[in-house]
């Protein structure tokens, strides 16, 4: 009966959050998924158990949340990214779930107010497009999953003394460090945990210090494997470089800070200093501006600030509010700590980098609404119509910032130009001969050609597409043999129409099904 109450108060979390991310749900497969399809073939259970032991043209190390994901989710779904997306938002949904029940167990009242906002400011921000728009992102949403499950496994084992929970709550780690390196700070929760919820907080450690040992060996097994062992590529990306200029850090921070208020990704690239904008990107979207700083402002005043001046004025010796002046330095502690493994990559900061550390934020930003909804509890008509505000205000900046993400973003027309050239494919060629070569009707040095060409990630796409024969994908550029341009040049000199260029037309046709050269035709939009 009370699983059943709590999902009830859940339920509009969820409706909520499918009306703003079902528009993503159409988004095709692109650019790095094409390379984890490939990644993730495996024939038998021992190539299977390969995924685990870290390849050398890999830069992640994701056995879990990645290759085995794709292994297991293409032999059920196919190439068909609809059922992909929807998993994705179950997953999400899930994570609202945990959350829940997370917060819910830290706090000692009886309200369930704090874990309800909680999960609804995660749930419906707009800090998930990146992550819920692309598969290849998934393992994120993998790592925060099994985060919060070790640890509502954790809390579980001290406060019911069984061990079967810290068993629990170890393999589960272990999984989630297989899923995703941001899942690494959890450990660090785990120690913070008992120092700030539990009364007897020195007795409890020096009882159970044991029961850290398994995560703090498997802990540095891991980076001793991840870092030591397994062999990057030689090439490492620019944007992977690490930078430990304490200037830019805080610069990432503070950009992380302001994704998790809702402020749109592009603005951290329209900024020309650290307190302009691009005085060309605010007159093209005056009024998107305008509604971003408006709402950032409304969020922080009466969600953080208004509630902080509140609380403050009653007599705080009467009011037990110590649980939620802790849970908003636990919170701040897990953002700072969840952002670590990320923050040192000053070129290579997105949004999906806050799945797990949000959590942190939103406990610090929401420890003074709800400590004022608990003063206030015994108002019921104030308290729903506050809570009906500033949740209003929370949903429209987040709707605000995801249709302009989504209308700009390059995850859009990266995703749009893969559907729409590998539908051509599906149709014109479902099957071509043996080594043939498809000609894409894209020039590279454009920007429609700069698109597909990441997109398809080079030539990654034939391997999904055209497994096991030798078909290659190229683009305008492409060379063709030397006696078929012979007859191309002579076409150029006869007038199209006549007896002989058509004769030339299917001799230079012939030529090219000669050498399996064939050229796509993609509708024009």
């Amino acid at each position: 009966m009370k699983l059943k109450k709590n999902l009830l108060l859940l339920l509009p979390i969820f409706l909520l959050s499918f009306f703003l991310y079902a528009p993503l749900l159409k988004f095709y497969f692109f650019q790095d998924d094409f390379f984890h399809f490939r990644t993730s073939e495996a024939k038998n259970i021992k190539e299977v158990l390969m995924f685990f032991s870290g390849k050398s043209d890999l830069m992640y190390y994701h056995p879990i949340s990645i290759q085995l994901f794709y292994f297991l989710a293409r032999k059920a779904f196919g190439l068909n990214p609809f059922p992909y997306h929807l998993f994705g938002l179950g997953l999400h949904f899930v994570n609202i779930i945990l959350i829940y029940i997370l917060i819910s167990k830290l706090n000692r009242y009886k309200s369930n107010y704090f874990s309800l906002i909680t999960a609804f400011f995660y749930g419906v921000s707009g800090i998930h497009f990146m992550v819920l728009s692309w598969v290849g992102a998934y393992h994120y949403l993998f790592g925060a999953f099994f985060s919060l499950l070790s640890f509502i496994f954790f809390i579980n084992g001290v406060q019911k003394n069984r061990n079967i929970y810290y068993i629990s709550s170890f393999f589960v780690f272990i999984l989630a460090l297989l899923s995703e390196e941001l899942s690494l700070p959890i450990l660090f929760l785990l120690f913070l945990y008992p120092i700030f919820f539990l009364k007897k907080k020195l007795k409890w450690s020096f009882k159970k210090w044991f029961i850290y040992l398994p995560f703090l060996i498997t802990t540095g097994s891991y980076l001793y494997y991840r870092l030591l062992v397994i062999t990057l590529p030689i090439h490492i990306h620019e944007s992977y470089r690490f930078s430990f200029d304490f200037r830019v850090v805080i610069k990432s921070f503070f950009w992380q800070l302001l994704w998790s208020l809702n402020v749109p990704e592009e603005f951290k690239y329209q900024m020309i200093s650290f307190s302009k904008l691009n005085p060309k990107f605010v007159s093209d979207f005056y009024s998107l501006n305008q509604k971003v700083w408006c709402f950032l402002l409304i969020n922080i005043f009466f969600v953080y600030l208004f509630p902080l001046f509140l609380v403050f004025r009653q007599k705080l010796a009467k009011l037990k509010i110590s649980f939620y002046f802790k849970s908003s330095l636990f919170g701040l502690l897990w953002f700072i700590l969840g952002l670590l493994p990320a923050i040192f990559f000053p070129l290579h900061q997105y949004p999906y980098f806050l799945t797990i550390a949000s959590i942190g934020f939103y406990m610090f930003f929401l420890s003074p609404l709800a400590c004022l909804l608990e003063i206030y509890r015994g108002k019921r008509s104030i308290i729903l119509g506050f809570l009906l505000l500033v949740c209003s205000f929370w949903v429209y900046s987040s709707f605000i910032n995801l249709r302009f993400t989504e209308s700009i973003h390059w995850i859009s027309d990266r995703a749009k130009a893969s559907k729409t050239f590998i539908t051509a494919l599906k149709e014109q060629f479902p099957q071509p001969a043996f080594g043939s070569t498809i000609v894409l009707p894209v020039d590279t040095k454009t920007i429609e050609g700069e698109i597909l060409v990441n997109a398809f990630m080079n030539n990654e796409v034939s391997n999904v597409l055209y497994r096991d024969l030798g078909v290659r994908l190229l683009y305008q550029d492409f060379i063709v043999p030397d006696e078929c341009i012979m007859i191309s040049e002579e076409m150029k000199l006869i007038r199209p129409g006549n007896e002989e260029y058509q004769r030339l037309k299917t001799k230079n046709d012939s030529c090219l099904t000669d050498h399996k050269i064939f050229f796509l035709k993609v509708p024009k939009d």
